[in-house]
């Protein structure tokens, strides 16, 4: 349960974030160190990878494939356990 309220808690702050600096400030705050670099890859896969111009398609295709990361961390957590 508690693992849903973080993906909540998550989720709605990344739908906030307006900037890539703005998403970035909130990968930089997570406390797990494991989804932490998951997220910071992924993240760091899609600037490089990404050549979209307009910044706010850009974030918010970035939003969208962080959503999917976290969801996708969170299930290979639930399959080890």
């Amino acid at each position: 349960m508690v693992d849903d309220l973080d993906r909540i808690e998550f989720y709605n702050q990344l739908g906030n974030c307006k900037s890539k600096r703005e998403i970035e400030d909130l990968i930089n705050n997570i406390d797990n160190e494991n989804l932490l670099e998951v997220i910071s890859e992924k993240y760091k896969q899609v600037i490089e990878f990404n050549k979209i111009e307009d910044e706010e398609r850009l974030v918010k295709d970035i939003i969208r494939i962080l959503e999917i990361t976290y969801i996708n961390f969170s299930r290979r957590k639930e399959r080890e356990n």
